[in-house]
């Protein structure tokens, strides 16, 4: 019989206070439901999670989504999860006070990997705003029932998820994720930095935090794609793969590799610098509307 961990995974969404960035986007956030595979919950987008716009910033949207992943997937089987492959596309806009619906669900296993889609909505209409794709690693299965046979059916993961989830900091979502960055060249089109990864953006073991990686990926993106051509930028699909963790100190660049009509692509590339290793490999497409320029006034000669 299937080991219910919907308890625990909620716990373990309401315990955010441990990590500063996952609190941060998650401030207010309300579980609705949780059970095996399925999580949802409402938020009203707090105001320090807007961008330039008034909009939900795409990077705080992330975040948010990583995080509803791993709870529903920690729901269905419990373990240790890392992201694979997080893709997300764009539908609408969202506001800042805006209220939003949230449904991550498990729909489908495939060996060790699992994979979730996480739909949001505007709770007003029913408008779509953003659905993410994600596929986790998990432990194996001889593994997953090693560890259920020493859990003797009592962790609450559910509730464990649930704390996670709604504790919250007061810092600003870009300027932590970001924090410490170090720009080496900007020209038209390109980026690259090098980053020290700090301590207050780590996940549970150590490693780079998924949601702080989104964020920065989200940046550099808007970076390449401001100094290749100006413009009021919005991300339409966002996807992110991963080739190993990292714990030090990386290389990131960020390069504009195509332009369709009002649309801009970008790869970011992130590596490690001591070796190389390449840790994930980012790709947006990007709305682009030009700045307006100024109409000549009438002369008054």
């Amino acid at each position: 019989m299937k080991v219910d961990y919907s308890k625990a995974a909620k716990k373990w969404l309401e315990n955010s206070t441990k990590f500063q960035l996952d609190g941060l986007a998650l401030q207010g956030i309300r579980i609705d439901r949780v059970e095996i595979g399925v999580v949802r919950c409402n938020f009203v987008i707090p105001d320090h999670l807007s961008d330039e716009n008034g909009n939900w910033n795409v990077g705080a949207i992330s975040v948010l989504i990583d995080d509803m992943a791993a709870g529903a997937v920690f729901s269905y089987c419990g373990g240790n999860l890392a992201t694979v492959d997080f893709t997300m596309s764009f539908y609408s806009m969202a506001k800042v006070n805006e209220e939003v619906e949230i449904e991550a669900n498990v729909v489908g296993e495939k060996g060790n990997l699992v994979s979730v889609v996480i739909d949001i909505k505007k709770k007003a209409n029913g408008e779509k705003v953003v659905v993410g794709k994600q596929w986790m690693h998990l432990p194996s299965a001889s593994e997953r029932k090693g560890r259920r046979k020493n859990d003797k059916m009592e962790v609450d993961y559910p509730k464990a998820a649930r704390k996670w989830l709604e504790n919250s900091s007061e810092l600003q979502l870009d300027g932590l994720a970001l924090q410490g960055i170090r720009v080496d060249r900007v020209e038209r089109g390109v980026v690259r930095c090098d980053f020290v990864i700090p301590d207050h953006l780590s996940d549970e073991n150590g490693n780079w935090n998924v949601g702080a990686m989104s964020v920065l990926i989200d940046d550099m993106a808007a970076g390449a794609v401001f100094s290749y051509c100006g413009g009021n930028l919005a991300t339409v699909d966002f996807t992110m793969s991963f080739y190993s963790t990292a714990k030090e100190e990386l290389q990131i660049e960020a390069n504009v590799v195509g332009e369709k009509g009002n649309l801009v692509s970008v790869v970011i590339d992130i590596k490690k610098k001591s070796n190389g290793e390449k840790v994930v490999i980012g790709k947006q497409w990007m709305h682009v509307i030009p700045f307006k320029k100024p109409q000549a006034g009438k002369s008054k000669l």
